[in-house]
């Protein structure tokens, strides 16, 4: 491995381990080399998901000797590896990459300008947040108006039953009523029938006598002494 002092961006252009092929300003290297200089068992099947522009296959020889077809990473498809690599090698690379850009967006961007856009992001944010608790606001409001609504709905039906309830009693008092007066009929009736029924057999014995027999033959009944 590397000098621990060098920057990781030079300590893999250092390294031995790291077979290299094309020019100073079109530099490839190995790819099988730079997976184990990071300790990606895994290596092999990442490459064959990255585009044909970041790959280049190249005359090497492998640990026998042999002259085989290698797959080298161009100078961007070493960056790409590095960056989207999960393992704990690779990350003082990505540190220093992102260290790097920063520096360089110091060197970029101006400050002040920077400054403006922030202050124009938060501005955004806290119109949107007025914008939200005005729409909050005005929800509760359509709720409470809603829930009035409903509540005085509620409150017309429970005098709609109450008024059924109420002419419901004045209808059974009528009927408990028309119910007294008739039973009051049918036994003034009776009683009606009853003396006229006396009234007939008293002109009877006026005119017939106390004679059973001849009440029994008429299908009266046998008078009371």
């Amino acid at each position: 491995m590397a000098d621990s002092k060098e920057s990781p961006l030079v300590a893999i252009f250092r390294e031995k381990g790291i077979r290299m092929l094309g020019t100073a300003n079109e530099p490839l290297f190995c790819a099988t080399d730079v997976a184990r200089y990071i300790q990606d068992s895994h290596g092999a099947q990442t490459f064959q998901g990255m585009s044909d522009e970041y790959i280049k296959w190249e005359e090497a020889r492998d640990s026998m000797g042999r002259l085989r077809k290698t797959r080298f990473l161009v100078e961007f498809g070493l960056y790409e590896y590095l960056l989207a690599s999960k393992r704990t090698l690779a990350r003082p690379f990505k540190i220093y990459t992102y260290r790097m850009l920063k520096e360089e967006r110091k060197r970029l961007i101006d400050a002040a300008e920077l400054e403006a856009h922030i202050a124009q992001t938060k501005c955004e944010e806290y119109k949107q947040a007025a914008l939200a608790a005005q729409q909050e606001a005005e929800a509760a409001r359509r709720e409470t108006v809603a829930a009035q609504a409903k509540a005085e709905a509620a409150e017309k039906d429970a005098r709609s039953i109450r008024q059924d309830w109420a002419h419901q009693e004045l209808d059974s008092l009528d009927l408990r009523r028309e119910v007294a007066t008739l039973r009051k009929c049918k036994g003034e009736l009776a009683r009606l029938r009853r003396e006229k029924a006396d009234a007939e057999l008293e002109a009877f014995d006026r005119r017939w006598g106390p004679c059973n027999a001849v009440r029994a033959s008429m299908g009266l009944p046998p008078r009371k002494e």
